[in-house]
């Protein structure tokens, strides 16, 4: 809101080539309370002094040697950006006065200067003035106040879609450990369904074929054992090697098993890559059975009188 005091101190700058008139408004004005007056005889610095001032009120006389009136508001138009000219014109001719509205002027005084008239005039234009600028000001405030608005909107937004990527990221990354967790146990058996607090009934049921494969895979080694029992029995160091090649097997076995988790817990173990890490392992199961098997042989882990 517009108070008094802020209207009383309004700039408000007196253009007149006559000093007497020059000085005869000033003394109205601030025998009225104004307080930020001034004046000039010289139309030529009106839009020199407005660019460094910025006043609020103008009181310019049409009639002016040189550059009247007319032009002065021509040159004010040029430098005032929104086309508003806080101008009040002083004149003595009628004719000048729709002349001046049309040209920009705000509001007229007529000479010779009556004081309520002048006091009244100077008031509302003031006024009037100070309400544009506030509302410009008003104006630009709310305009940042929405760009800021608009920019905190954008920024929740992207904070929002970093959240939702960020907490997508951690179910799977959830879904990924729990996958990885059960790799080990449907490796020996054990079901992805089953828990802790299974029911020991479907644990039983879920188990028992695993071992009865594993037993058929026992048989099958055995039988293998069997087909070599003549060669067994004549070398004694074949029948202390069968426990150790069991464990070496299991050794091995336990290698490539650990392999295989790494390569799925750190993502290179792609689709598709299945048979040539089976056929790395088979290589490498092997190379190390014919090396151990050798090594055994010839009597580097064994002495020598063991063989019959």
């Amino acid at each position: 809101m517009i108070s008094p005091t802020d209207i009383l101190h309004g700039k408000v700058l007196i253009v007149d080539d006559l000093e007497a008139n020059t000085l005869l408004l000033e003394r109205m004005l601030r025998g009225a309370g104004y307080v930020a007056i001034t004046s000039t005889m010289n139309p030529g610095e009106v839009c020199a002094l407005h660019l460094k001032n910025h006043y609020d009120l103008i009181l310019l006389d049409l009639q002016m040697p040189g550059m009247d009136g007319f032009h002065v508001m021509e040159e004010l138009r040029t430098i005032e950006p929104n086309g508003y000219l806080p101008v009040l014109v002083i004149t003595a001719q009628p004719d000048h006065k729709l002349r001046a509205l049309k040209a920009g002027a705000k509001d007229f005084i007529s000479k010779p200067f009556d004081l309520a008239d002048v006091l009244a005039r100077v008031n509302n234009m003031l006024e009037v003035r100070l309400l544009h600028m506030e509302a410009k000001n008003y104006s630009k405030t709310l305009e940042q106040k929405i760009q800021e608005v608009e920019a905190s909107r954008a920024l929740i937004h992207r904070q929002s879609d970093e959240v939702k990527r960020l907490y997508d990221e951690i179910v799977a990354e959830q879904k990924r450990s729990i996958e990885l967790s059960l790799q080990p146990g449907a490796m020996v058996g054990v079901e992805k369904e089953e828990r802790t607090a299974t029911r020991w009934v479907r644990s039983l049921r879920l188990r028992h074929p695993w071992l009865q494969i594993n037993l058929l895979t026992a048989f099958a080694a055995a039988a293998v054992v069997g087909h070599f029992q003549e060669t067994i029995s004549r070398l004694l160091i074949l029948t202390m090697f069968l426990p150790v090649l069991a464990d070496q097997a299991c050794n091995t076995g336990s290698q490539a098993l650990a392999i295989t988790l790494r390569g799925i817990a750190l993502g290179d173990l792609e689709s598709g890559k299945e048979r040539a890490l089976v056929r790395k392992e088979a290589l490498l199961g092997l190379l190390n059975g014919a090396l151990v098997g050798r090594s055994r042989y010839r009597g580097e882990m064994f002495p020598p009188n063991l063989i019959s």
